[in-house]
């Protein structure tokens, strides 16, 4: 994504597989920082959601529909 498109979003939204929390890789792929929010599949650990929750990152549970029509 460049700087232009970046700017030009209204919501950053990181969708991960709950597993790849916690591990280095996630945050060189894609520091969590950078997001408004994440969404997992399934319910992260206590500590994981803190973790975003100190960097400013809203964690959202995805749930079977709860997706916007």
């Amino acid at each position: 994504m460049t700087d232009t498109e970046g700017a030009a979003a209204r919501r950053r939204v990181l969708l991960v597989d709950h597993s790849a929390f916690g591990r280095q890789a996630l945050d060189e792929l894609a520091p969590p920082v950078g997001f408004d929010s994440a969404v997992s599949a399934e319910l992260l650990p206590q500590e994981e959601q803190d973790a975003l929750q100190s960097l400013g990152v809203r964690y959202e549970l995805a749930t079977e529909g709860s997706g916007r029509g």
